[in-house]
């Protein structure tokens, strides 16, 4: 059955008329964003949001990973589709008439979301769903949300960092996002770039993603996953200051000084992927999903065993 559903999606978008209407939204695409292309480049070839250019390679993987729930009706095409065609120009016009660039790869989620119901129906959709919203990922922060979620990161790392320094044995204290260690003339500083914005994006697109992928696992460990990329992320910025702050308690100052600054953030994410991992395993040690929905086996069936 599932082999003839594919066989039937496959017929059906190697269709002529399929395949123009395909080629027509995606020209008008490429057209559309070509003067806004370079912007939306900028965005994603800043440190925050490097991980966007692998946004698109998941989305793909999703689709594939889901394969087994491709519809086994015919598809057939909705002309609900262009509702959703219809957001995404109205988002790109109100992009272009007040130079609100990120509308723009916000607008992109609509023009997916039309183009497969548009194309295959509302089987589509649901076929494709989580990698439509996991798009949502190439939207980088409007400037002045990533500002305020800056500020208060480097406010939380920096106390966090403090009382991780000082459990370890070393004398700290901290003003504001600068932590003070003994014998060290010059503060250790939760700068900006250092506040774990970046982590906290990167963590949150990795939960959401690690959610999709981990499909048949409980609703509730779904949700437990995408909501820990938070503290995770935490975390990580947390384990990279006290790191750092140990360095220069071993009077390796020059050698912590470019590690705080240059190979800390490659450590960050092995440390937070081995975090998510330990979390993943001890949610499935905690419960035990019932493998058989059989009910107890009463006294009397017992007694004749």
């Amino acid at each position: 059955m599932a082999k003839h559903a594919h066989t039937q999606w496959t017929s059906y978008w190697l269709q002529p008329k399929v395949l123009a209407l395909a080629a027509v939204l995606l020209v008008l695409l490429l057209a559309s964003y070509r003067n806004s292309a370079p912007v939306l480049l900028a965005q994603w070839l800043s440190p925050d949001y490097q991980y966007a250019f692998f946004v698109l390679p998941f989305c793909i993987y999703l689709l594939w990973l889901r394969r087994d729930l491709m519809p086994t009706e015919a598809p057939t095409g909705s002309w609900w589709g262009l509702a959703f065609l219809a957001v995404w120009a109205v988002l790109r016009l109100a992009s272009a008439a007040i130079l609100f660039v990120l509308l723009d790869p916000f607008a992109l989620v609509f023009f997916f979301a039309g183009f497969a119901l548009l194309l295959g129906g509302w089987a589509a959709l649901r076929w494709a769903w989580p990698a439509i919203v996991f798009m949502f990922f190439m939207v980088p922060l409007p400037g002045r949300l990533a500002g305020m979620l800056a500020v208060h990161l480097q406010q939380i790392a920096a106390a966090a960092s403090t009382y991780a320094i000082q459990t370890l044995g070393i004398p700290a204290a901290r003003i504001g996002t600068q932590v003070y260690l003994s014998g060290q003339e010059t503060p250790l500083d939760v700068e900006y770039a250092c506040s774990g914005l970046r982590m906290l994006m990167l963590f949150f697109a990795i939960c959401v993603g690690a959610s999709f992928v981990l499909r048949q696992s409980p609703l509730w460990e779904r949700i437990v996953i995408v909501a820990s990329a938070v503290p995770i992320a935490i975390l990580s910025n947390v384990f990279r200051i006290s790191l750092t702050a140990a360095m220069y308690h071993m009077n390796l100052g020059e050698i912590a000084h470019k590690f705080f600054h240059d190979f800390s953030g490659l450590l960050m994410m092995p440390f937070g992927m081995a975090v998510l991992w330990g979390e993943i395993t001890l949610l499935r040690m905690i419960v035990i999903e019932p493998t058989s929905r059989r009910g107890p086996i009463s006294e009397e069936v017992y007694r004749r065993r």
